[in-house]
């Protein structure tokens, strides 16, 4: 048999250093080895390249994904409040926030006025109303007034037929009466009754419409 060469040794050194040669060839490699420091030199090479502890490469990874997944936790999580907050808000906006009912939008039919007070029908929701009195002179008096309601009121509920009651004292004057005797008594000749569109801060402004007048 001729002698194994370097070159055919060079070629078994990854699988002899894999260990998966048979116990011939190992033998022959060993018998190689124990003569040629090329060879050997070149085994050394082969198994620090295979022999690279693995936690070397791993643990970085693994404080970089750890720190990527703890990133993604918080990012969730501030999602999660900020979207929570903006439909809390929105929910307390809708069912919460009063805004004037546009007078074109109150379908006001009919207007009567019974003991002092304003009694309103008209086609639909609200949540509540402002009033103020206005007195011009001792002969006339001017009344402003406004629906309010929410969105949900507005939108979200199912419009009906409603008759108002709106307090408007001295709405055509006033009586002062004393042990059932008449002392005082005094009658407006002239009261409008006017919707406004607009109502903040306890003033009325913007457009009005007459809806009843004497």
């Amino acid at each position: 048999m001729s002698e194994i060469t370097c070159n055919v040794i060079t070629d078994l050194l990854e699988l002899y250093a894999d260990e998966i040669v048979s116990n011939d060839t190992r033998q022959i490699v060993e018998e190689h080895l124990t003569g040629c420091d090329k060879c050997n030199e070149k085994l050394i090479k082969i198994k620090q390249k295979i022999n690279i502890p693995a936690e070397i490469n791993i643990k970085p990874l693994n404080r970089i994904k750890r720190g990527i997944k703890k990133k993604n936790i918080i990012i969730s999580v501030v999602s999660v409040l900020i979207v929570s907050a903006i439909l809390l808000g929105l929910y307390y906006f809708i069912t919460n926030h009063e805004t004037v009912i546009p007078y074109n939008k109150t379908h006001i039919y009919n207007i009567e006025i019974e003991d002092y007070q304003i009694l309103i029908h008209f086609i639909d929701n609200i949540d509540s109303y402002k009033i103020q009195n206005k007195y011009i002179d001792d002969k006339t008096m001017e009344v402003y007034i406004c629906f309010n309601a929410t969105y949900q009121t507005r939108y979200l509920s199912k419009r009906q037929f409603t008759n108002q009651f709106v307090s408007a004292p001295r709405i055509e004057g006033y009586r002062n009466i004393e042990d059932g005797i008449i002392v005082e008594e005094h009658e407006y000749e002239t009261v409008k009754i006017y919707y406004c569109n607009m109502f903040r801060n306890g003033t009325f402004y913007g457009e009005k419409t007459l809806i009843w007048e004497k």
